[in-house]
C-alpha cells in the first residue's frame, strides 16, 4: 500500500441511489491527491467497480479489502503515487509545457493552445461548456502513456 499522509475518509455508498454510485466513486477517486486513499463502504462486494476502475484507470489504484461481508464490505482504494494529476487552475499552456503529450488532447477538444492558452483550464471548460471531468480524464490518460 502507498505511503499515506492523512487518514483515509469513508465513502458510504449504501445511501446513494444505484445509478449514482459509480459516478460518485469515480469523482471521489479522481479528486484524491497522489498517494492518498478513501475507504469505500458498501452492502455487497464491489468487485464490478474494481473491474471498471481497472479498465478506466489502469495501474492508477490499489485495492485492499478491509472487511468482506456478509452485510458490509469495506475497501480501501488508493491513488498510486505515480499517477499523474492535472491541476485545472493551471493555464492550458502551463499544462502543455509540463506535459507536451497533452497537446493532441487539447487540440481534439477544440481548445486553443496558442493565443487562448493563457487561460486556466477551469475557465476554458466553463466558457465553452465542456465536460471538465472527461477532459481531465483524457489529459491524465495522455500523460499516463509517458
Amino acid at each position: 500500500m502507498s505511503q499515506q499522509t492523512s487518514q483515509p475518509f469513508e465513502l458510504d455508498v449504501r445511501v446513494i441511489p444505484p445509478r449514482d454510485k459509480h459516478p460518485t466513486i469515480f469523482r471521489t477517486f479522481d479528486a484524491l491527491p497522489s498517494g492518498e486513499s478513501f475507504i469505500l463502504v458498501n452492502d455487497h462486494d464491489p468487485r464490478p467497480l474494481r473491474y471498471q476502475l481497472a479498465a478506466e484507470r489502469p495501474n492508477a489504484f490499489e485495492w485492499t479489502y478491509l472487511a468482506e461481508g456478509p452485510t458490509e464490505w469495506r475497501v480501501q482504494i488508493a491513488r498510486r503515487a505515480s499517477t499523474p494529476t492535472i491541476d485545472c487552475s493551471q493555464t492550458v499552456n502551463q499544462i502543455v509545457t509540463q506535459y507536451p503529450e497533452t497537446l493532441p488532447v487539447f487540440t481534439a477538444w477544440g481548445i486553443d493552445t496558442c493565443c487562448g492558452g493563457g487561460h486556466p483550464v477551469k475557465a476554458v471548460v466553463q466558457r465553452h461548456q465542456l465536460d471538465g471531468e472527461a477532459l481531465c480524464n483524457a489529459l491524465v490518460t495522455a500523460i499516463g502513456t509517458r
